[in-house]
C-alpha cells in the first residue's frame, strides 16, 4: 500500500505539471469555417491565454464595427452587429439596430468605438505590434470598412471589390495613420469573424493583465 500511495502522489504531481504548461498560440489562432479565408495575423507567440477563438455575429447580421479597450496594449475587442436592409440592389443598416454581441479580453482601459458607415461593413484591419515575453502582442488597431454589395448567393455578405471605382476602403479611426502596420483585408466578401487570442499576464506585463496577443480576420471569400 505505501507503494500505491507514492504512485498516486507522483501521478497527481505529473497532472499538476501538465496543467501548468503554457498554452501555445500558433500562426492560426483558430480555424476558419469552410469557404472562409484568414487574413495576415497580427501578433502571436507562446504563453498563457484566457481566450482563443473566433468572434462572430449571429446569422443574418453583418459585422459593422469594433469597440476596443486599450492600456499600454490592446486589452479587449467587441463586435458590433446589425441586420442588413437590401432593396433594389442597395444594402444598408440602421444605426439604431447595431448591437454589441461578441467580445474577448477586458473593458479596462481607454475605450474606442469604430463604426462603419451605414452602407458598409467591416472588411479588414490594420494593427501594430510590440514585443512582449515569448512573442508579440497587438498595440494599436484600426478597422477597415467596405461598401456592402448585397447578400452573397453562397452565403455571407458581398462587398464592392477594391479594384472597383466604388470600392474604396474606409479606415477608422480617421486621421491617425499607423506606422508600418500589419494589414488584413477581404476582397469580395465582408468579415465573417475576428479571430482573437487573449494573453494573460501579471499587471505591468501587458496592460491590465489581459491583452490581445494575436488577431486576424476571417473573410467570407478571398483575401487581398
Amino acid at each position: 500500500m505505501p507503494g500505491m500511495h507514492r504512485f498516486a502522489f507522483r501521478l497527481v504531481g505529473v497532472l499538476l505539471c501538465l496543467l501548468s504548461l503554457p498554452v501555445v498560440a500558433q500562426d492560426l489562432v483558430s480555424r476558419p469555417r469552410a469557404g472562409e479565408q484568414e487574413t495576415a495575423q497580427a501578433g502571436g507567440g507562446s504563453g498563457r491565454f484566457s481566450f482563443i477563438g473566433a468572434l462572430r455575429c449571429p446569422d443574418g447580421r453583418v459585422m459593422v464595427g469594433l469597440r476596443t479597450s486599450s492600456g499600454p496594449l490592446l486589452n479587449g475587442v467587441e463586435l458590433a452587429c446589425a441586420p442588413p436592409i437590401c432593396d433594389s440592389g442597395q444594402c444598408r443598416w440602421r444605426a439604431d439596430s447595431a448591437a454589441w454581441l461578441a467580445a474577448a479580453g477586458t473593458t479596462a482601459g481607454e475605450a474606442t468605438t469604430m463604426l462603419c458607415p451605414t452602407t458598409a461593413m467591416v472588411s479588414g484591419f490594420r494593427a501594430t505590434v510590440v514585443r512582449v515575453p515569448s512573442g508579440t502582442a497587438v498595440d494599436q488597431l484600426q478597422v477597415q470598412c467596405a461598401a456592402l454589395a448585397g447578400i452573397a448567393p453562397d452565403g455571407g455578405f458581398a462587398i464592392v471589390p477594391g479594384a472597383d471605382p466604388r470600392g474604396s476602403r474606409t479606415v477608422l479611426p480617421p486621421g491617425r495613420p499607423l506606422t508600418d502596420p500589419v494589414r488584413g483585408s477581404c476582397r469580395d466578401r465582408g468579415a465573417a469573424a475576428v479571430s482573437v487570442a487573449v494573453g494573460t499576464y501579471p499587471p505591468g506585463l501587458g496592460g491590465q493583465g489581459l491583452h490581445v496577443r494575436a488577431l486576424s480576420v476571417f473573410c467570407g471569400g478571398q483575401v487581398e
